[in-house]
């Protein structure tokens, strides 16, 4: 739905028609106009131009779960909300702090393996468990992020283990 100065504008697509309906509600007129077989779905090649990569950390989360550490398609990569857990000896510290910075290690570290680096970081959500722990964090997020800005989000959520305090995900792009 579009609002412009005394209507709206419908745009729909179904069973593959195309309609447009303009609504002028100030004058109480209504025009419909309909497109037959108008496509509007692409072929998965031509949304990106590349085959789409996954990236495993070898954390057993993931075959558990069903997810990938980062999947790369074109010029992006995103990253799944990574703890703090260090994958490598399945432990996980009990300061907010160590955390981020574990989790910020294991994002590295990922965009790393898949042509990407920090510095192509264009989004990152932080998800916290307690929003006095964001103080604790701010340090970490500078040195990392400080010299790019990349756009972010910080949210207070419940994490499916009581030992996780952060959680961080990101997206990067490189043209």
């Amino acid at each position: 739905l579009l609002f412009c100065g005394p209507g709206l504008i419908a745009l729909a697509c179904h069973g593959g028609h195309l309609s447009l309906r303009v609504v002028l509600t100030r004058y109480r007129r209504t025009a419909n106009l309909v497109f037959p077989r108008v496509s509007l779905r692409l072929p998965r090649e031509n949304l990106m131009g590349t085959e789409r990569r996954l990236l495993s950390s070898g954390s057993p989360f993931e075959q558990t779960i069903g997810y990938s550490r980062a999947v790369v398609e074109g010029p992006f990569a995103w990253v799944s909300g990574t703890t703090g857990y260090d994958y490598a000896a399945m432990t996980i510290s009990d300061e907010v702090a160590e955390q981020a910075e574990q989790a910020m290690t294991t994002i590295s570290r990922a965009l790393d393996s898949v042509g990407f680096g920090i510095a192509d970081v264009v989004r990152v959500r932080y998800l916290l468990t307690d929003r006095s722990y964001a103080d604790e964090c701010y340090p970490v997020f500078g040195r990392w992020f400080g010299h790019i800005r990349p756009a972010a989000t910080m949210e207070v959520v419940g994490l499916l283990d009581d030992a996780m305090k952060i959680e961080i995900e990101v997206t990067a792009y490189k043209p």
